[in-house]
């Protein structure tokens, strides 16, 4: 998350983000740290396109958020923020595609993700 987009809470929203156009992800998260490395390298050797791993073993500012699809500020951040300082390792995809979204919701299921969330928002927020 950048710093000008936040009302310094995690679930808090400054509502800069209620109007923009909102990405398509698929979000595995795994408390085995190995499994989510494992089907990260997996899916980026396939061309999944933008897939980002985010782990607990490094503080959440550590890690780097930038590389992520512009998630919001809002509820979604704050989940993944709550499971990685719960120490799950999260796998996060940006699709482009229903049927992208819907392949890769199959493999991270089938490497046994502990919770599956998709986000299917391609279109403007009013």
């Amino acid at each position: 998350m950048s710093d000008h987009h936040g009302n310094g809470t995690a679930g808090g929203c400054c509502g800069s983000c209620q109007h923009a156009l909102r990405p398509r992800v698929v979000i595995g998260i795994f408390t085995d740290a190995a499994g989510a490395r494992g089907v990260a390298d997996k899916l980026r050797a396939r061309g999944a396109g933008a897939v980002n791993l985010l782990s607990s073993t490094r503080p959440m500012l550590a890690q780097d958020l930038s590389a992520l699809p512009d998630l919001g500020c809002g509820r979604l951040m704050q989940q993944i923020s709550q499971h990685l300082e719960s120490g799950a390792s999260i796998v996060i995809v940006d699709v482009q595609s229903p049927e992208l979204q819907l392949g890769i919701s199959r493999v991270l299921l089938d490497s046994k993700c502990d919770l599956l969330l998709t986000q299917d928002s391609t279109r403007q927020v009013d």
